[in-house]
């Protein structure tokens, strides 16, 4: 299972991707977790995850040291190489449950406030052709709106707004990648790129 995830972000990531499965699903036993994945299990996929640009392995939940001495023997020969995106020259974005590639011409319609009446604006502008959704960020008060509606949000998202600390908090709200677009200087904004992603 966490092959398949890894085979789908390396057509976005260009950073080294780490592996720390658990042993296998667990399984209650008499009232006791247990992870039935055997060491040469745990490392069947270990050279499809380097592939993937997995750079460094661990374990999780139910491994225990010989499931570790077999990933160090696994792992042994390998030349771990961080991944080359599919299409570098895409803007890689996200939200809650969807990732996107878009093109840096890429457009939204209408910017929306983030008022009462957002849950509705959003509903209306998800119909139009606009690539992304823009909301302009104006207070504090308005985040309690957009934590309530950010689930909706099934495009890519442009936050709007001139207060890097509302800036801020509105990322640590959204549950994806989005694009910033204001006058904030680059000493405000280049923490935020790092930390949370923020596309400029």
């Amino acid at each position: 299972k966490m092959l398949t995830q890894l085979q789908r972000l390396k057509e976005y990531a260009a950073i080294p991707l780490i592996a720390k499965p658990n042993a296998g699903v667990p399984q209650v036993v008499d009232g006791k977790t247990v992870y039935n994945c055997t060491p040469e299990q745990f490392t069947a996929y270990v050279e499809e995850m380097a592939e993937c640009g997995v750079c460094i392995f661990g374990g999780c939940c139910g491994t225990d040291v010989e499931h570790m001495e077999a990933l160090a023997r696994a792992t042994a020969h390998l030349d771990p190489k961080v991944s080359t995106p599919a299409q570098p020259d895409k803007l890689p974005c996200a939200t809650e449950k969807q990732a996107f590639l878009l093109d840096v011409t890429a457009a939204y319609g209408n910017v929306l406030p983030c008022d009462e009446d957002l849950e509705d604006a959003l509903f209306d502008e998800m119909e139009e052709d606009a690539e992304l959704i823009a909301i302009r960020f104006e207070s504090e008060e308005e985040l309690d709106t957009f934590s309530d509606c950010q689930g909706m949000i099934g495009k890519p998202l442009c936050i709007l707004c001139e207060d890097a600390g509302i800036l801020e908090q509105a990322l640590r709200l959204y549950q994806g990648r989005a694009v910033y677009e204001g006058g904030l200087s680059d000493e405000a904004l280049l923490p935020l790129v790092e930390k949370y992603g923020l596309i400029l």
